[in-house]
């Protein structure tokens, strides 16, 4: 039974959370602490994370111009639209 046994690896963390703790927590912390708790991430996994975010931006920006375009069809007055022209 015990030669069927798998050793599990960790998975570790993410590498969003990775770069937060470094860039949010580690300057807070005693240096001593820090290098431990929040080590620099590799430049490969900056870079990533950094790409990652950049993307979804753009893509957040691209969404919330093609639905400002459209014309509100919710039957709901918006707070712009003004009280009889």
């Amino acid at each position: 039974m015990l030669n069927e046994l798998k050793v599990l690896t960790t998975p570790g963390l993410r590498p969003i959370k990775q770069v937060e703790l470094y860039s949010k927590w580690a300057p807070i912390m005693p240096k001593w602490a820090a290098d431990i708790t929040c080590p620099k991430p590799s430049d490969e996994v900056m870079k990533s994370v950094r790409a990652e975010k950049t993307s979804k931006a753009a893509a957040k920006r691209k969404a919330k111009r093609t639905t400002t375009g459209q014309k509100n069809t919710s039957g709901v007055r918006s707070t712009n639209e003004s009280e009889g022209g």
